[in-house]
């Protein structure tokens, strides 16, 4: 279960400073090279471009608390989804199998290392599920 931070860990020196955080802290020469780190220099201008449209519109507008938690708030949508997702998460039952899969297991019925197994392949599938959603969340 630790394995993923430990992997994590010995690769995250190679990973980009991300555009979006160079462009609002105005080092665009600097969004330039994450962006052809990423995506190459034919792609790079393109996404550069977005960004700056993107952070100008951004920064034209306020958003508070009051727009995420009162319907009709910029970000009340996006606060909704959020919250509808950890209260699925919760009605499942998700956390206590990711906590406690062997022992629920267990109480199931399956012996300890059928149990285990179970709950490693929760963990894997969790891993595989996230990060196909991580990629395309944004496309």
């Amino acid at each position: 279960m630790q394995i993923y931070p430990v992997l994590l860990m010995s690769f995250i020196y190679r990973l980009p400073e991300s555009p979006r955080w160079w462009i609002f802290h105005d080092c665009e020469n600097d969004a330039r090279v994450s962006l052809v780190e990423i995506y190459g220099d034919d792609e790079a201008t393109e996404k550069l471009d977005e960004l700056k449209e993107a952070a100008k519109e951004e920064s034209a507008v306020s958003i508070g608390y009051s727009d995420m938690i009162f319907p009709g708030g910029q970000q009340f949508h996006e606060t909704m989804v959020t919250v509808m997702g950890q209260v699925n998460q919760a009605l499942t039952g998700y956390g206590a199998v990711s906590v406690y899969g062997a022992q629920i297991f267990g109480l199931l019925g399956f012996d300890v290392s059928t149990a285990e197994y179970l709950t490693q392949g929760n963990y894997i599938s969790y891993f595989f599920l996230m990060t196909f959603a991580w990629i395309l969340i944004d496309r």
